[in-house]
């Protein structure tokens, strides 16, 4: 099955980091860059998923990720307490 990803422009959903001098890496077209393991940016424990980030917006991948990205907050919330 093949599936084609158009990008028409970028709209940034992210404006709200701005007034809270938050400063996380983006690329050439102003989307965050994530590490797509975790789903963290370049700002420790700033995790981002789908329109957000790099990766094509779609729903489903979003849920994916923010799955993903749950699981990475959950561990590390363990560690942290000691479990």
């Amino acid at each position: 099955m093949l599936i084609l990803y158009t990008k028409l422009e970028v709209k940034r959903h992210d404006i709200f980091l701005d007034s809270g001098m938050i400063d996380p890496t983006r690329d050439s077209k102003g989307c965050l860059k994530v590490n797509f393991e975790t789903f963290e940016t370049s700002e420790k424990n700033l995790f981002v998923v789908d329109a957000c980030n790099i990766d094509p917006d779609q729903v489903m991948i979003a849920a994916g990720q923010g799955a993903s990205a749950a699981m990475e907050i959950h561990q590390r919330t363990l560690i942290d307490h000691g479990i």
